[in-house]
């Protein structure tokens, strides 16, 4: 009798920690396998750690940059060939507003090209023109309350007064051309490059959000012909 209630008590023993050992199973507690047995434990409750990643800050080369207008080029004059009359669709604006619209970033003109950082420009941002956009006048860049001064006073030694005179000199504003670089000269592919003050993945370039052009100065107007080119942004590339 008494043997019989002891292996009745195993019995009960044995059944009580296989239900145990199911629903610990069932909880999402993790098993690991350990020197061929089954041993659990308990998953950490702290957070995975992910590191977090720094933002590319590529530099482009001339050679790159024409080589991808190469490219642009090519693919209109494949579209012209396949179709005799496909003609490139008017152009959409954006940035309305205060300030007259510029021509969406998408629909820029392929000889206007933007990058935020170029070896020639000294890592600098420039923008490469090419074609009929040779013979600009001037460019700058433009913020999104359409300065083309910035900052206000302190760049290259500028105070605030030569910075915001009537004439100031381009070498006080980030935003203007710095000096420029003439590259593939003679060639179809010769293009100006026109380099600004600082790359356009810096905080004195954040708000930047357009490229004006004047195509030539008329003395005593103000009339000027202008381009307004939309960015995709200071830091990303245009064209």
């Amino acid at each position: 009798m008494q043997k019989a209630r002891l292996r009745y008590c195993r019995l009960n023993t044995l059944a009580l920690v296989s239900m145990f050992t199911f629903a610990w199973a069932l909880s999402g507690v993790g098993v690991d396998i350990l020197g061929g047995g089954r041993e659990a434990y308990a998953q950490s409750s702290l957070p995975n750690s992910t590191p977090t990643a720094t933002p590319v800050q590529k530099e482009f080369t001339a050679s790159q940059m024409m080589a991808r207008h190469r490219f642009l080029v090519r693919r209109e004059n494949n579209r012209l060939k396949k179709n005799p009359r496909y003609r490139p669709a008017p152009p959409n604006f954006c940035q309305g507003g205060l300030f007259k619209p510029c021509v969406c970033s998408r629909d820029v003109p392929i000889d206007v090209q933007y990058r935020p950082s170029v070896k020639e420009c000294g890592g600098n941002a420039g923008v490469m023109l090419y074609g009929k956009y040779l013979s600009v006048f001037s460019v700058v860049l433009r913020d999104r309350e359409n300065r083309d001064r910035w900052p206000v006073s302190g760049y290259n030694g500028c105070s605030f007064a030569l910075a915001n005179s009537s004439a100031p000199p381009a070498r006080c504003s980030a935003f203007k051309v710095q000096g420029k670089v003439r590259v593939g000269a003679g060639t179809a592919d010769e293009g100006l490059l026109h380099c600004f003050g600082d790359d356009g993945y810096s905080g004195l370039m954040r708000n930047v959000v357009r490229v004006t052009a004047k195509l030539r100065d008329i003395p005593g107007s103000s009339g000027d012909p202008l381009e307004r080119w939309c960015l995709n942004g200071p830091s990303s590339e245009l064209n």
